[in-house]
């Protein structure tokens, strides 16, 4: 009998993977379209963002389950490719949000993975 993917089998109790639709990036948009849909981008990942934070430290810390660490490192590195991508005038006009460490820390995180530290990552995050 064989298991189709989106099903459990009978001695699973995990629930099915169900793939999530992707989020299309319209790279026709411009202007203020194209940044309100980064900004929609920035939203959404920040709102995975708080979801992994609101587990708590101990499950972002699991020596023996490391997938919220991993995905708290992609979605900061998401979130700051997106905020590389607004242009630089909407960037002035808020200059209340630090914009060049949040790049900073995405660049950081992709080129040297093993120096960050669950800590910071943690604090980028919350």
């Amino acid at each position: 009998m064989s298991v189709r993917p989106d099903q459990p089998d009978e001695t699973s109790s995990a629930r099915p993977f169900v793939a999530r639709p992707s989020v299309p990036t319209d790279w026709s948009l411009e202007g203020t379209e194209r940044t309100a849909s980064l900004i929609a981008d920035i939203e959404r990942l920040s709102r995975t963002a708080r979801r992994i934070v609101s587990r708590g430290w101990e499950t972002f810390t699991d020596r023996c389950d490391d997938t919220q660490y991993l995905a708290a490192k992609a979605l900061v590195i998401d979130i700051a490719t997106a905020v590389a991508e607004l242009p630089e005038s909407f960037r002035q006009q808020h200059p209340e949000v630090l914009w060049r460490e949040i790049i900073g820390i995405r660049n950081r995180q992709a080129h040297t993975y093993r120096q960050i530290s669950s800590e910071i990552l943690w604090r980028t995050l919350s």
